[in-house]
């Protein structure tokens, strides 16, 4: 697979960096119609920042801009909005709500309801597609049209379901002329084959959860590309601010509330309407590992490199393609693509990816040591950043592990050693060889969803029920204490007041989801977010179908959760295991 990798915020144009970096040091191109630079994976990138003073105090000036052709290049999300725009008049008029406000002060529910009013507000909808020649909405199409469509295979007509921007607009009746900046952008390319092969075949997002920018763009970003192709691959990486306040003084519950927001909304958007997988990450293990954020950056770059790796193990199947991929983390054994497809559209939410990653010298170790030092040793529940698991998590509860390793390993040996670790069955461990250097190897191991199926797990420290009971328990008391500072943003308008009040404080709200997420987490229930919640409009509702399937699943994985640890005891008790 070969990602358009998208840094989001100023943390995501950090995590960014190193993954764009040119691996031939004497090449210095700035083309952004060609993009030749010579990077690990051929991956290709884009910042996508709110703030423009913070692209133009870059003491490097690594980013240019990508309105001016530079690459890599930034691009500010209200770059197309106007100083006197029509439609960012109305919505500060009726909402309170600013287009062209700098950065978004930790509130992941500031943009959520931004971008929930387009989809609610009809008149708001006719005045911005008048304005901005068919845009839905002024920032998020902006950002996937000129900042990242570009850069991937959809730019050249790769799917069947996209329609080219530019002859829909031409041919629309009720819409103006695009404003001349995005007009330049939007003219069809002569692109060659060779050129199409250098793009993109999925997205890969990089932000921290518990800023603004970054907390608040995905989902908005990922149902503008959904509208161009539904099952275009879409995953994103998240990290988790570490605990303690940070430089702005910014509290510890305000910033996981915006990453709680921010999970809750990723993680309850059905296949086809938002993301494919979330990747996690916290900064709280990173930070006790490594000095500074740089480091921090560098480690999630090396760790992602097995991921991007495009020279698979000779003799091997190709394992790039991205769209394989996708169907492998939405879990679906089918016999064919269609029936593939078909069984993912029944699952009700994307999977969470917890990342393992360990590299060790190739004379100096074999296989079980570089599987362990990814997921720590057996019965290592609570080493918290003394092995590779990037965030707290019981590999054993995994419910499938994929696998991608560098180095001289057979398949069957590669299969055994993680069986041995997490007891998965073979069927739920995908392996991808990559070719590695001849100087050491390593592997980085995503393992989906694991957690659940244990009473009191939330009380071990080193489980992801632990760390997500936390963050959420933080949340619940933020909102309790803080009502002034939440309803009383000096923008809102009543009306807009009004609902935020509903979404935080009203019976069914998010207050109250949270309350039966730590309840579910305390039982062992998974998923632990259950129904898209919204702002503005109706929220989805799960069936009562629904709702037994996930509470028969729940009883299934506690049984068998028990009777493995049951027996894993007794094993131990004769002397059969150690």
């Amino acid at each position: 697979m070969k990602p358009c990798i998208v840094g989001i915020g100023g943390a995501g144009g950090s995590m960014l960096k190193p993954f764009l970096q040119n691996l031939d040091l004497n090449l210095m191109i700035h083309d952004f119609a060609g993009n030749d630079r010579l990077t690990y994976g051929d991956v290709k990138g884009i910042w996508l920042e709110s703030q423009t003073a913070d692209v133009e105090k870059q003491k490097d000036h690594y980013y240019g801009n990508s309105i001016k052709g530079q690459y890599p290049g930034y691009l500010i999300c209200h770059g197309g909005v106007n100083e006197d725009s029509s439609t960012n008049t109305f919505l500060k008029n009726k909402y309170g709500f600013d287009l062209k406000a700098q950065g978004y002060d930790r509130r992941a529910e500031y943009l959520k309801g931004l971008f929930e009013i387009f989809e609610l507000d009809e008149n708001l909808k006719r005045l911005c597609s008048h304005e901005f020649g068919g845009y839905d909405n002024a920032l998020s199409d902006y950002m996937w049209k000129i900042g990242i469509r570009p850069l991937t295979i959809i730019s050249t007509g790769g799917s069947t379901s996209v329609k080219d921007e530019t002859v829909s607009s031409a041919k629309s009746k009720r819409s103006k002329p695009l404003p001349e900046l995005l007009r330049c952008f939007l003219k069809p390319r002569n692109l060659n084959s060779d050129q199409n092969t250098k793009r993109c075949d999925c997205i890969l997002f990089l932000a921290s959860l518990g800023g603004g920018t970054g907390t608040g763009f995905i989902n908005p970003i990922s149902s503008a590309v959904r509208l161009d192709e539904p099952i275009f691959p879409i995953f994103a990486l998240g990290m988790l601010t570490e605990k303690g306040e940070d430089s702005p003084q910014t509290s510890e519950g305000q910033r996981d509330l915006a990453a709680v927001i921010a999970l809750y909304d990723l993680l309850t958007k059905e296949s086809g309407k938002g993301i494919d997988g979330l990747i996690l990450m916290d900064g709280q293990i990173l930070k006790e590992r490594f000095e500074n954020y740089s480091a921090m950056d560098g480690m999630i770059y090396e760790a992602m490199k097995p991921l991007l790796d495009i020279r698979n193990y000779p003799g091997d199947e190709q394992q790039d393609e991205a769209q394989a991929f996708r169907r492998v983390l939405w879990d679906r054994d089918a016999k064919n693509p269609m029936e593939q497809e078909d069984a993912i559209q029944k699952r009700l939410f994307p999977p969470v990816l917890i990342p393992c990653y360990y590299t060790q010298p190739d004379w100096n170790g074999d296989l079980k040591s570089l599987v362990e030092g990814a997921l720590g040793k057996k019965g290592h529940v609570s080493s918290l950043g003394l092995d590779g698991r990037l965030f707290p998590c019981d590999p054993e509860k995994a419910e499938r592990a994929l696998v991608f390793i560098r180095g001289f390993f057979e398949l069957t040996e590669i299969k055994k050693a993680v069986m041995d670790r997490t007891g998965l069955s073979e069927g739920k461990i995908k392996v991808y060889r990559k070719l590695g250097d001849s100087r050491s190897e390593d592997v980085l191991i995503l393992l989906r969803n694991p957690y659940g199926g244990e009473i009191g797990a939330h009380k071990d420290k080193g489980t992801l029920e632990w760390r997500f009971h936390d963050i959420i328990a933080e949340s619940i008391e933020y909102i309790e204490k803080n009502e002034m500072n939440i309803l009383s943003y000096h923008s809102y308008k009543p009306l807009t007041k009004e609902y935020m009040w509903k979404y935080f404080y009203q019976s069914g709200g998010i207050k109250d989801q949270l309350y039966k997420s730590l309840k579910y987490l305390e039982s062992g229930r998974k998923p632990f977010f259950c129904r898209e919640l919204r702002i503005f409009g109706e929220s989805a509702k799960l069936s009562q179908a629904e709702e037994q399937i996930m509470v028969s699943t729940n009883l299934e994985e506690q049984i068998t959760c028990i009777s493995r640890r049951e027996a894993e005891r007794l094993l131990m008790e004769k002397g059969i295991i150690h």
